[in-house]
């Protein structure tokens, strides 16, 4: 019966302060404020059923810690430096050997530069540079007497960083595909 009691007081503390927070009144929650004998709003008692026990352990835990070795480079290796010339080559490869007896349609164009974004990277990753981010770029135009002009800038280490550009042309269309690749540490 006593713990039905403490319980009630508990129950009627709690509903005065939601009363306050609703009318604006910010009244403290600390646990000072509760009936002597209850933790956090349950009453310190025997009776308390298992499944309202708190389950945190006040045994401190051990947890072995594993050491690992720094793995970033700055720089990368001299056999893994980015190579404008070898996938410029194959960048202009990929470009004639999909476009060669390409006519211009802006469907097809459309799936076209994501295939070959795809393939591209992929040949690009293939050559080794496995810490380089990349970034690939294709774009697609028809030959019809306009004129188009593309720029591109950079923000990053020019003695790891590059890029790489090829071109292609018929008598339908153009195509321009740009490579970034940037070192990751």
């Amino acid at each position: 019966m006593a713990s039905k009691n403490n319980m009630d007081k508990v129950v009627g503390q709690t509903n005065k302060l939601m009363a306050a927070d609703k009318q604006g009144n910010q009244k403290s929650r600390r646990k000072s404020q509760l009936p002597p004998g209850t933790t956090s709003g349950v009453p310190a008692s025997k009776n308390v059923a298992p499944s309202t026990r708190s389950s945190v352990s006040e045994v401190p835990t051990h947890r072995q810690m594993v050491t690992l070795e720094n793995s970033y480079k700055m720089k990368p290796a001299p056999e893994e430096t980015f190579s404008s010339c070898k996938v410029e080559k194959m960048m202009a490869d990929v470009l004639e050997t999909h476009l060669k007896k390409t006519e211009y349609n802006k469907d097809t164009c459309t799936k076209l530069t994501q295939e070959l974004t795809s393939i591209i990277k992929t040949r690009v990753k293939e050559m080794g540079y496995n810490r380089y981010k990349l970034v690939c770029s294709i774009t697609i135009g028809e030959v019809g007497g306009q004129s188009a002009s593309m720029a591109s800038r950079c923000v990053w280490d020019d003695t790891v960083d590059n890029s790489a550009c090829s071109s292609f042309k018929n008598d339908s269309l153009y195509a321009v595909a740009l490579v970034f690749a940037m070192f990751c540490e």
